[in-house]
């Protein structure tokens, strides 16, 4: 059963007319320099962009000023996301959060996970986009071999879940395991495929079709 699932145009019409929309953040804090030691990992503490973990610290990997905002990680703990950010004053950031709704498009695939960016979080398109990990165990429910390129191919654009923010190198860590979450474009070769069944895609001009973990949007149109 989905929770809260937000799914509107804006998902599908996003894709072919990315504009920037203005987001909310708090206040940066103060300027600093690369491998700065900022904040104890004991203390709730998570590197976020720009940031790395060393030692029980997190340290900056960047020059520019801190920004912190709190989140959650896979376990629902509550911490805190250290960022480096270039400018002082750079206000209205939308940041993804726990149980969010996101769009993300997929970079590489490796044997237990897909790299992924976050480029949307709900109806917000991002100016930055952020890192993300979807994992083999996060695709389909009660399924742990699951075959990630049956699922999900570089190029495609997915509907994801944020489950929480993990370590430096994987960042939020996203789930397509609802029925409503999975592609919603596809890439194949320079051809663009859309939802066919929730098993498949399929080209619009040749009626090519491939293996997905397809999201079972609403027709809006219906």
């Amino acid at each position: 059963m989905s929770r809260n699932l937000v799914v509107t145009e804006f998902h599908m019409s996003v894709l072919f007319d990315p504009s920037i929309l203005p987001g909310c953040s708090s206040d940066l804090e103060k300027s600093i320099i690369p491998g700065t030691r900022l904040y104890p990992i004991s203390e709730g503490y998570r590197a976020g962009l720009g940031c790395y973990e060393i030692h029980g610290f997190v340290f900056s990997s960047l020059t520019g000023y801190t920004y912190v905002y709190d989140s959650n990680d896979a376990d629902g703990n509550d911490i805190k996301v250290v960022e480096i950010r270039k400018k002082f004053n750079e206000k209205h950031r939308i940041v993804p959060v726990a149980d969010a709704i996101v769009t993300a498009r997929v970079e590489a695939i490796g044997p237990k996970s897909a790299r992924c960016s976050i480029i949307c979080v709900e109806n917000n398109m991002l100016n930055h986009e952020f890192n993300s990990t979807l994992r083999r165990e996060d695709i389909r429910p009660n399924e742990r071999g699951v075959d990630l390129l049956k699922c999900v191919q570089p190029g495609d654009f997915i509907l994801s879940r944020v489950l929480g923010h993990g370590d430096a190198q994987s960042g939020f860590l996203i789930s397509i395991i609802e029925d409503e979450l999975g592609v919603i474009l596809a890439q194949s070769g320079d051809e663009r495929l859309i939802p066919y069944t929730s098993e498949l895609v399929r080209s619009p001009t040749s009626n090519y079709t491939e293996p997905r973990k397809v999201a079972l949007v609403p027709n809006m149109n219906s």
